[in-house]
């Protein structure tokens, strides 16, 4: 099959899409992690809404999403923050730089996230917090791959963001262990992602997260429909999900981990 342009369902991707598809399950999760690590008093962090005396650094590989934290620090700029688009991999910070770092759902699917965690370890003040976040089980993930195996067939590859694996606690002690991270605690924390129109968020969800590694087709067109239907069907499957209030809510399931470095 030959390459088309985007199928006509589809929506071009722009920041509030973006945080659309993700709701305000990052910001719960962050919060949860403000509530698990040692208070701060001064210093430098990465984290969210805090004293002057306290200097935030905030980083992404993505220009895109770093936009949307760069309109909200034009409309309040007596916040100490810096944002600046830097790669997990290849951190700049010198050595023993932070009091606090806070790394949100990164690691997933980095070529080496092994090197990513020590380079975090690296840039933390020694009796410094480091703490990182994975998703352990992200619901909707699997309607999303139900509705390709259904709609493409068993024998398609994955779309490559449905190709990576959750963490499993195992996996992730094991990749922290590799790094060089010693008494670590971990903590198991939920958030609910809210959806007040379930097939356009499965629409937006298919558009970003489903684009298969070969492009998409003209069959992808033909089958989007179908598609949205099964995503919508499968994610009010199970006790993840629930309805109240008008709203679709999902929940995820994170793992925290959190250590002070020797």
């Amino acid at each position: 099959m030959t390459t088309s342009p985007l199928p006509k369902q589809a929506v071009k991707f722009d920041g509030a899409l973006a945080q659309e598809l993700q709701g305000n399950v990052s910001e719960a999760i962050a919060r949860e992690v403000i509530k698990v690590v040692p208070p701060i008093k001064s210093g430098k962090i990465m984290s969210l809404g805090v004293p002057s005396d306290i200097k935030i650094h905030s980083t992404d590989k993505s220009a895109n999403y770093l936009a949307q934290l760069h309109a909200t620090l034009a409309k309040n700029p007596s916040w100490n923050v810096e944002a600046e688009v830097m790669d997990a991999n290849k951190l700049t910070f010198p050595d023993n730089h932070f009091e606090l770092s806070i790394t949100d759902f990164v690691l997933l699917g980095l070529d080496d996230e092994v090197g990513a965690a020590k380079h975090i370890l690296r840039t933390v003040k020694p009796g410094g917090t480091a703490a990182i976040t994975v998703w352990k089980d992200k619901p909707w993930q699997t309607a999303l791959k139900e509705a390709h195996r259904r709609t493409r067939g068993d024998d398609t590859p994955l779309p490559p963001f449905l190709a990576v694996v959750d963490y499993d606690t195992d996996h992730f002690k094991g990749i922290l262990q590799q790094a060089g991270y010693k008494d670590v605690k971990y903590f198991e924390r939920a958030a609910w992602i809210e959806m007040p129109d379930l097939k356009r968020w499965a629409t937006i969800a298919w558009t970003f997260l489903s684009t298969p590694a070969g492009g998409w087709t003209q069959f992808d067109e033909d089958i989007w429909d179908e598609a949205i239907e099964i995503c919508a069907e499968k994610m009010q499957k199970g006790d993840a999900y629930v309805y109240e209030d008008g709203m679709h809510k999902i929940r995820m399931i994170a793992t925290i981990a959190v250590t002070e470095k020797q």
